[in-house]
């Protein structure tokens, strides 16, 4: 059988590894792969359904004239989705071969659970021209049972690499052959690490100290030899760079962690500021022990390493596949969401679901941790105290494994050969509960849960009108991608259209998990009035507004709840830094012009200066749900200065600090309607609050003292127009002067050009012309 392959093209040794597995698999079922960017052209010429020569090009193997009978789509899993121009590729192929009536297959799709827009309209046209259609996990099968509900062949698709890995899984008592051995000769246990490609919200700068406190704790316990793999060679060691960090060995369970190792005192630090330096080549140059180029990495190299390693410590989808098939233990980082569901599909299928730590709960564990050394220390502590449990679960779950890879492929082989094959029973192997217990403290509130929280930390108020479906969208998408994942948002609609709100949150039900609710209003009663409708309904620990012209930073919710839960910080809100921008919502996309400049930096929101404001409320703030208790709720006769007013309260009994650095807000102003409002409607608000205010605190103590402050007041004008007025009389008389001066200075001018030769001849001139 001839079969046309599309597939992105490995972009390193773990994708590469993989991409080999499924040729291998393929092969073994007497599949012949031919390579071809548009295998069933628009029009084939000659003769057949697909055409002579079809299929065929550069580095086909085996190919001839007769032309590929099928196409399988590999999606692939990496550590990012696939792209809007590899979908929309996969997609024409796709159609081009059911026109040309030829069987459709695409096998370890992955999509991301807020999967939505463009993108879901091009997966949604590749599935539905495809006959059998394999999932890289069960987060992508929801979403495209969503995207095809009346799809009949949806399923999991088995990982071709446990197929192309030995059969025997080694444990912790079968040492790797070629470990490295110490000074004395004893054998030290090999720790791989690979972060490369990087992906997701925080920089390779921001990243690197948390991952290599994991590997300098790690390997401090185990005594092992660290080798990190990068993508390119950087200016002292290559690809690899192999680190040695000695250490005693592990600790007995129960006892306090040793101290870590000091850093080499000759190791540079990692060139965060540098642009282009890679992942893994900054976590090495953080790593305590000393450094030593080795050759690049490929598939080959690659191999070779997990052969030797017993533990991978990587935030690689398909490393972890590899190394889960090669039977070697692995500490998994998520650095993205995408990234937290490929791998967690990838453990789930073993029966290990709940092993990957996210990126962001590293760089600020939390309540599960005091900081990222401490959270280090603890993974490691009992990751090790695990690792011979994770190992027999892994020889144990693999015939299983092997099992459904080998069902899936071949029913990929049948529907390729044409025939749709009987649906499979689809259960996910039970959980055999390996996963250090820090990891589900430091999942719970960087990962999406399983199940809402029944009282989560953060309630998200997003007050919407309804009016702009793109808008609310990217406002949805926004509260989605922060890295903190303990919310619950409340979705308040202003008479709204019910259907619209309601399909935008049914296009992100996976990625939601139950953690949205949208609370319907009959009338547009003003956005204070929503925002209390939201502020009643939430029970939570913290409360955030989020209007849906705004934008936020991805670690925004992250960072403002690691500071108000900081033991050493006192306040009751933080604010979070805010950018003015304008919006453009031309062809149903919201587009930011006219970005303001940067707020500048300060420690803390003060009572003087916001009172100084002229009705402003700036930045964005995240504060404690029970300040309301207290203050009460928002005022709802206010329009623009409503939370003016609100912080106004807020800071005379409580205190504001600002969070600045990287993460900022950007405030979204939309352009004017048809029927704009009123002009000076903020400015009679502020002097509304202003009146309010002075009223209650005449109330309590009297007249007096306004009156007297008035009095000065007025004095203060009186003096300042005395003087504005003698300015402008000085400055009239100055002018006077000048112009008597300017008259006096042309008579003089006048008079030197009558002395000289040419005076005397123009004087002799006018005597003989009078004579």
């Amino acid at each position: 059988m001839r079969v046309a392959l599309l597939t992105a093209p490995p972009a390193d040794p773990a994708a590469a590894l993989g991409h080999r597995a499924v040729l291998a698999a393929l092969a073994a079922r007497g599949v012949e792969v031919l390579r071809s960017a548009e295998p069933f052209p628009e029009t084939a010429p000659g003769p057949g359904p697909s055409g002579p020569g079809a299929g065929t090009g550069p580095g086909a193997a085996g190919a001839d004239a007769a032309g590929p009978e099928a196409l399988l789509v590999l999606g692939g899993t990496g550590c990012a989705p696939a792209s809007v121009p590899e979908l929309t590729a996969w997609g024409r192929a796709a159609r081009a071969a059911q026109r040309a009536a030829r069987p459709v297959v695409v096998a370890g799709l992955g999509l991301e659970a807020g999967c939505a827009g463009a993108r879901a309209r091009l997966v949604r046209e590749l599935l539905g021209a495809a006959d059998l259609v394999g999932l890289a996990d069960r987060t992508s099968l929801a979403v495209a049972r969503r995207l095809c509900p009346e799809h009949p062949a949806l399923r999991v698709a088995g990982d071709a690499s446990v197929l192309a890995a030995p059969q025997a899984h080694r444990g912790l008592e079968a040492p790797a052959a070629g470990r490295a051995a110490d000074g004395a000769g004893v054998e030290r246990p090999h720790l791989l690490a690979c972060f490369e490609p990087h992906d997701g919200p925080f920089s390779p700068g921001e990243a690197a100290p948390g991952l290599a406190a994991v590997l300098d704790a790690l390997a401090h316990r185990t005594g092992g030899a660290v080798t990190v793999l990068g993508g390119a060679p950087a200016a002292t060691a290559g690809g690899e760079t192999a680190a040695a960090a000695g250490g005693a060995p592990a600790p007995a369970a129960g006892a306090p962690p040793a101290p870590e190792p000091t850093r080499s005192p000759d190791r540079p630090a990692a060139p965060d500021g540098a642009a282009g330096v890679p992942l893994s080549d900054r976590v090495a140059a953080r790593l305590a022990g000393p450094a030593r180029p080795t050759p690049p990495a490929g598939p080959e190299s690659l191999a070779a390493h997990l052969a030797e390693a017993d533990w991978v410590i990587t935030s690689h989808p398909d490393l972890v596949r590899v190394a889960l098939a090669a039977g070697t233990a692995v500490l998994p980082v998520a650095t993205s969401a995408y990234t937290d569901d490929r791998i967690e599909g990838a453990l789930t299928s073993w029966g290990l679901g709940g092993h990957t730590v996210p990126l962001a709960a590293l760089l600020t564990p939390g309540p599960a941790a005091w900081d990222t050394r401490d959270a280090a220390q603890r993974w490691a502590t009992e990751a090790l105290a695990r690792h011979e449990a994770f190992c027999s679960a892994l020889a144990s779950g693999a015939p299983t494994v092997r099992a459904a890879a080998e069902a899936w492929w071949d029913d990929a082989v049948t529907a390729l050969g044409g025939t749709v094959p009987d649906a499979r029973p689809d259960e996910a192997p039970p959980p055999r509960g390996v996963a250090a217990p820090v990891v589900t403290e430091l999942r719970r509130r960087h990962a999406r849960p399983a199940v809402p929280p029944v009282r989560p930390t953060v309630a998200v108020l997003l007050r919407t009108r309804g009016e702009e479906a793109a808008l609310l969208a990217r406002a949805v998408d926004d509260v989605l991608a922060q890295t903190f994942t303990d919310w619950r948002l409340l979705v308040v609609a202003d008479g709204a259209d019910r259907a619209a709100v309601e399909a935008v949150l049914a296009e992100r039900a996976e990625a939601l998990a139950g953690r949205a609710e949208v609370l319907h209003r009959r009338r547009d009663a003003g956005p204070w009035a929503a925002a209390n409708r939201g502020l009643r309904a939430a029970d939570s620990e913290l409360v955030v507004l989020h209007d849906e012209a705004d934008r936020w930073h991805p670690a925004l919710l992250q960072r403002a709840v690691a500071r108000l839960e900081d033991p050493l910080v006192t306040d009751d809100g933080v604010l979070v830094r805010a950018r003015a921008a304008a919006l453009d919502l031309a062809d149903g996309a919201v587009h930011e012009t006219g970005l303001g400049p940067e707020p500048p930096a300060r420690g803390e929101l003060t009572l003087s200066e916001l009172v100084r404001g002229g009705g402003e409320a700036p930045g964005v703030l995240v504060h404690r749900r029970a300040v309301h208790d207290v203050l009460g709720d928002y005022d709802e006769q206010l329009g623009a200065a409503g939370e003016w007013e609100f912080r106004l309260r807020f800071l005379e009994t409580f205190t504001v600090g600002v969070l600045d650095g990287p993460v900022e807000a950007v405030r979204g102003r939309l352009p004017a309607g048809p029927a704009p409002a009123a002009p000076g409607g903020a400015e009679r608000e502020e002097l509304l609050v202003r009146e309010r205010h002075l009223k209650q605190w005449t109330a309590e103590h009297g007249i007096g003292l306004p009156l007297h402050l008035a009095r000065e007041a007025a004095e203060h004008a009186g003096g300042l127009h005395r003087r504005l007025d003698a300015s402008e009389q000085l400055l009239r008389e100055l002018l006077e002067l000048a112009r008597e001066q300017a008259v006096r200075i042309e008579r003089l001018e006048a008079a030197a050009r009558d002395r000289g030769l040419r005076g005397l001849l123009r004087r002799l001139g006018r005597w003989f012309r009078a004579g």
